[in-house]
C-alpha cells in the first residue's frame, strides 16, 4: 500500500528565488511538487504557496495482532499507534502524556520551512 505524506512552504513573491532553492533542497530528500499558487493577502503583497508530497516509506509490521500502541519504530516519540495494519500517523509522548501527528516513515521529518 502506497501512502503520501504532504507539506507546504509559503513564502511571499519577492522570495521566489529562496523557494525555488528550497524546493531543489527539498527535492533531494524525495518531496515532489503538487501544486503552486499565489495568493493576494493584502492589497501589493502576494504570498506563494507550494504543497508537496513524498511517498512515505513503511516501518515493518510489528508482531502483534490488532491495535496496539507501541514503541515508535522511527525514535521520535515514545509510542506509535498500530492500527492492526499499519503505523499510523497517531504517536504520544509519555512525559507530558501528549499526544501528536507524525508520519509513519523510515524517511527524515519534514523540516519547518513555512516563513
Amino acid at each position: 500500500m502506497d501512502g503520501w505524506e504532504f507539506a507546504y512552504i509559503q513564502t511571499s513573491t519577492n522570495a521566489m528565488k529562496d523557494l525555488i532553492v528550497r524546493l531543489n533542497d527539498l527535492g533531494c530528500e524525495g518531496w515532489e511538487l503538487v501544486s503552486l499558487d499565489d495568493q493576494d493577502r493584502t492589497i501589493g503583497v502576494n504570498a506563494v504557496v507550494a504543497t508537496l508530497k513524498r511517498r512515505i516509506v513503511p516501518f515493518d509490521a510489528p508482531a502483534v495482532e490488532g491495535e496496539a500502541w507501541l514503541p515508535d519504530p522511527a525514535g521520535r516519540f515514545d509510542k506509535r499507534f498500530w492500527n492492526g495494519r499499519a503505523w499510523t500517523f497517531h504517536c504520544a509522548l509519555e512525559a507530558d502524556k501528549s499526544t501528536h501527528r507524525d508520519p509513519p516513515t523510515r524517511l527524515a521529518p519534514y523540516p519547518d520551512m513555512r516563513q
